[in-house]
Order: structure tokens, then sequence, then C-alpha cells
């Protein structure tokens, strides 16, 4: 074996170790060091899932001790943060100092195959990580229209969901190998550094389930971001089959690969691709024929000896264009929609729930709920803790 690269010595020396180096302890990380925003957003998260979750009782502390990310070395005494905690909670500051090279770039390569049509650089916690890249992953893919059974599902945003919490649950965050989601003519490309026990393409048929990073995966589990170990590879065939009718790529090694197909002509194609997003330039224009009056319109047939009144006048609406055309709802609209369709299918909704469901801060969502109170939408019962709100019979 040729060594080309200190990440390879690296690997070899992780491989030796009989320990997880998301565990590493670190005395000097306080609680300062910490998103305790972002732990909040946890909590909400967690909350929307089981409002009887065991952490929901802790105080921070508490909370971080729970979900292990505060522990001890047994073969040294030390006491501390772990690897996990930064990564999954720290500032964007603590994660530079401790993983210096630790970023994911993500890229879409449709037009300009020599740089790029849109790319986003993340670096921050792998709590926000998953959304940022959730979003760019969606934002430039298809979603066909797909029915399993007699239910419509979003296959894609699936296979994001797994391919995004795989890179960041699974990646060995010790290697300094940057993790990459490509967009590209050939589909969905991910590569992330790993810590692997064999090397070779991953099927249904061969591959065993074995843990990277059990307490991130623990975590990414209790906030509804991942499933149990081994679902990732069962759900990325299943729904890259119906999606695009074929079977994805999966190859471990030092290097995990992830490569599916995407179905460009069912929405997003070479062609069409500069339009997404774009409003056509037909909306909100008259076409030029309205307002003109057709020549016949002001002759007399010859049979007809007079003129009808009407002739010559053009009716007031012609040339006007309807109010609605071109009128984007507002957002507000949108986001109170949501929440009605949300109460649709549920009989009530917590601050927390619609938090979770609007993507916006606490503040925020209170204005939201607020307002809708105001306008009849929704009816608040309960007070503080208990507070939660159902839609108007």
């Amino acid at each position: 074996m040729r060594v080309r690269d200190d990440s390879q010595i690296m690997m070899m020396y992780m491989r030796k170790q009989n320990m997880y180096s998301e565990r590493r302890i670190y005395p000097y990380i306080g609680m300062d060091d910490l998103r305790l925003d972002t732990l909040h957003l946890v909590r909400g998260l967690i909350e929307a899932r089981n409002s009887d979750h065991p952490w929901l009782r802790l105080n921070d502390e508490e909370f971080l001790r729970s979900a292990k990310l505060y522990g001890k070395d047994r073969s040294t005494g030390a006491e501390g943060f772990t690897l996990a905690a930064a990564m999954l909670l720290g500032t964007d500051e603590l994660i530079s100092d401790i993983c210096p090279a630790y970023k994911t770039d993500a890229i879409v390569r449709l037009r300009d195959t020599d740089r790029y049509d849109d790319r986003l650089i993340v670096k921050t916690n792998l709590v926000e990580a998953y959304d940022m890249l959730m979003k760019f992953a969606k934002q430039h893919l298809p979603d066909p229209f797909i029915l399993e059974g007699d239910v419509t599902v979003s296959a894609r945003d699936i296979i994001c969901r797994e391919l995004v919490s795989n890179m960041l649950i699974h990646r060995e965050y010790a290697n300094p190998f940057i993790a990459k989601l490509i967009i590209d003519k050939n589909g969905i490309r991910t590569e992330n550094a790993s810590r692997a026990m064999f090397e070779g393409e991953v099927t249904l048929s061969n591959f065993e389930p074995t843990p990277k990073n059990p307490t991130i995966a623990d975590f990414f589990h209790q906030i509804g971001r991942a499933d149990e170990l081994g679902s990732g590879t069962r759900k990325l065939t299943k729904y890259s089959a119906l999606y695009s009718g074929a079977v994805p790529y999966l190859h471990e090694g030092d290097v995990f690969v992830a490569q599916l197909q995407v179905p460009w002509n069912t929405q997003i194609g070479e062609e069409s691709y500069d339009s997404v997003g774009k409003v056509p330039d037909s909306v909100g224009k008259v076409p030029d024929s309205v307002g003109k009056v057709p020549d016949s319109v002001g002759k007399v047939p010859d049979s007809v000896g007079k003129v009808p009144d009407s002739v010559g006048k053009v009716p007031d609406s012609v040339g006007k264009v309807p109010d609605s055309v071109g009128k984007v709802p507002d957002k507000s609209s949108c986001q109170r929609q949501l929440v009605l369709d949300y109460l649709d299918a549920h009989e009530e909704i917590t601050v927390a729930q619609a938090e979770v469901l609007l993507g916006v801060k606490q503040r925020r969502t209170r204005d939201i709920l607020n307002a809708m109170t105001r306008l009849g939408l929704v009816k608040r019962v309960g007070s503080a803790r208990n507070t939660r709100y159902v839609a108007m019979g």
C-alpha cells in the first residue's frame, strides 16, 4: 500500500484505536462555547416528536450529560465536553479551533461544468448544517409526483434526508477530508471521510451496519433526523427506484461515496434550468391582440342596412389584466396556511411545534399565532407551558 498523504496516515492510526474519535474529551470547553440557542431549537424538535421525552425535564447541563455530550475518560480521568458536543452544538469559533479542516462543500454543476452554478460552504454545527444542506439539495432537485400505494410521497425529500444525515452522522471528523455534496448531470453524489471496516461496494445483500459515531447518531435520532442504524441503505435503495428507476451506488472506504441518479427530465433539465424559480415573461403581459378591434368591426355586411350600436366599441374589460395575475401570495399568508394545514391533520399545535413547522424563531412564531388568533383563524387554549392553538370551528 502506497501512502500518499497525511489523511491516510490518520486513518491507519484511527483503525488501530479502540475508541471513537467523537468521544475525545476537551476539558477546557465551557458552556459559553456552545450555542444555547441551537440547544433551544433541539428541545423544540424533541418536543414536537415526543412531548414526554425525559430530556425535556432536564436543565441544560443535565440535558448534555444525558445525551452523552459531557463525559469522563475512564483511562485518564479527564472530564469535559466531547468532540461530539462541539460538532453538534458548538460555536463556529470552537469548531474551527478543534477541527480547522471541517467544512461541507455543496456544489451544483449543470450549466457551468467548469466551475459551478451554485455553491454553499457549510462550517457551522451539525444541527444547523443539516437544515442548510437539506434546503440547498431540495432547491436544486426535481420533486416528481410519486405514489406509494395510495399515498403521495416525496422521494426527493426522503433521499435528501438520508444522504445529508448519513454524511453528517457517519463522517470521521478526525480526518481532514472535506465532505462534498455535488449535483450534476449524473445525479447527486456525497463524499465524506469514513472509518471503514472494509472497502468495496455496499449492497443490501452484503452490508453490515456499523456505528461510526454512535453519540451523534443517537442525538440525530432523538430529534427526528435519522432512524435506526442500517435503515439509510434500505431507504436509499427503495426510494431511488421510485425516484429514478435506478439502484444507488454506495462505496465504503476511507472515503464513503453515495451516488444516485436524478430524473432531470421530470422538472429541471439542462435547457430549463435557467428558468427555475423565475416567472415566465408572459405572466402579467397582455397578448398583442387584446385591445385591438378586428378589421371586420365597423363594416356593415351587404345584407344589413343598419350598423348595430355595439360595433366599433371595445368592452371595458379588454386590455385590463386581472388583479391576481403576476401576484405571489405574501409570506405571512403561506405561513398561516401551513399552520391551518397542520391543524387539518391534528387537533392542536404548540408554539414549539409551529416553530419547527415554520422554520422561524420562537418570537416570530408567537407573532404569527397571535395574528391568526386576532383574525379568528385559530383559538388559543391553556396558558404558560400548556398553551396550544386549535382551529376555529
